[in-house]
């Protein structure tokens, strides 16, 4: 999904995330993915996590050629297992 350029600034919203690390939830698609991209935009590690690992992926390749940093770890964070290590 590619964001609206009339959407889209290129300088700082005013929030330096460099360094920071932001978990999103449900960032996959629409406006998680849009947050997501945000953050790894302002220079934070994003982590992206949806219940559909396809566009979990594709939100990924976005930020990482865009030169971000992110990790993905798909699945229902409703459920009580989700958190444990593979």
């Amino acid at each position: 999904m590619k964001i609206p350029s009339s959407l889209v600034r290129e300088k700082s919203y005013g929030t330096d995330a460099q360094g920071s690390r932001a978990i999103i939830t449900g960032s996959g698609r629409g406006i998680g993915r849009a947050v997501a991209l945000l953050f790894a935009r302002e220079g934070a590690r994003v982590v992206i996590s949806d219940i559909d690992p396809q566009p979990a992926q594709e939100a990924a390749q976005e930020i990482k050629k865009a030169g971000g940093e992110c990790m993905v770890f798909p699945g229902d964070v409703t459920q009580p297992d989700f958190a444990e290590a593979e």
